[in-house]
């Protein structure tokens, strides 16, 4: 039988990133570019509005009684948490910033 030859090191180079600032009205610019695509890929001119809905099912399903603007709370917390894990990304800044402008307009209509 041929004898192997043992596997190279792989020596893993180090990746330097340039961190690049984006600003406050960066952010919510994309937040609300987020809110036009959603128009577009549900179709609904008012843009995507689906939390009245979703909370309405969780509250059926688990005897709760969340609103639609503790609804949108609850997303700006889960995306909260998954910034404080793994590599920056942007999105969960900028979908921060457009579930607080809905959590807005949901306490508007109640309050």
């Amino acid at each position: 039988m041929a004898k192997r030859k043992p596997p190279k090191k792989v020596v893993k180079k180090k990746v330097v990133k340039k961190v690049v600032p984006i600003s406050a009205e960066q952010f919510l610019y994309a937040g609300a570019d987020h809110f036009e695509a959603r128009k577009k890929k549900y179709d609904k001119p008012e843009g995507e509005r689906s939390m009245a809905k979703t909370v309405e099912m969780f509250n059926t399903l688990t005897g709760h009684n969340l609103n639609e603007q503790q609804g949108w709370k609850f997303m700006i917390l889960l995306k909260t948490v998954r910034s404080e894990h793994g590599p920056f990304h942007a999105d969960d800044y900028e979908d921060c910033a457009a579930y607080a402008g809905l959590a807005g307009e949901a306490a508007s209509k109640t309050r």
